[in-house]
């Protein structure tokens, strides 16, 4: 309580979806986004990628295939090369969203 007041805080459940095309079909893929971001970035430690210039790293086709046997594992109904580096990039992206969504909700419970 603040002040006398019972505030509440919104929570984002994390969850974020991807529908994937293959062959007319749609295939859904559903996974918490921490989980998701926590996989990648082992991996891109385990592959020693660097970032570049821009704060991004530049993928090897080592870091690929291990990134393709992990979705694989967590679910993904299709993972080829060019899902995996899709995934990969829209993770980095939404993740960098979501944690500034949270800071701003965060900053507005506190005032």
């Amino acid at each position: 309580m603040f002040g006398g007041k019972t505030r509440k805080l919104k929570l984002a459940t994390g969850v974020v979806s991807f529908q994937i095309e293959q062959d007319g079909e749609t295939l859904g893929f559903e996974i918490d986004l921490i989980k998701l971001k926590m996989t990648i970035e082992s991996l891109e430690k385990q592959h020693g990628l660097q970032p570049n210039e821009n704060d991004r790293f530049i993928a090897t086709n080592e870091f690929i295939d291990s990134l393709k046997e992990s979705l694989f594992s967590l679910g993904c109904p299709v993972v080829t090369e060019t899902i995996a580096r899709q995934i990969w990039v829209t993770t980095t992206d939404a993740f960098a969203v979501e944690e500034a969504n949270f800071k701003r909700r965060l900053a507005k419970f506190l005032r």
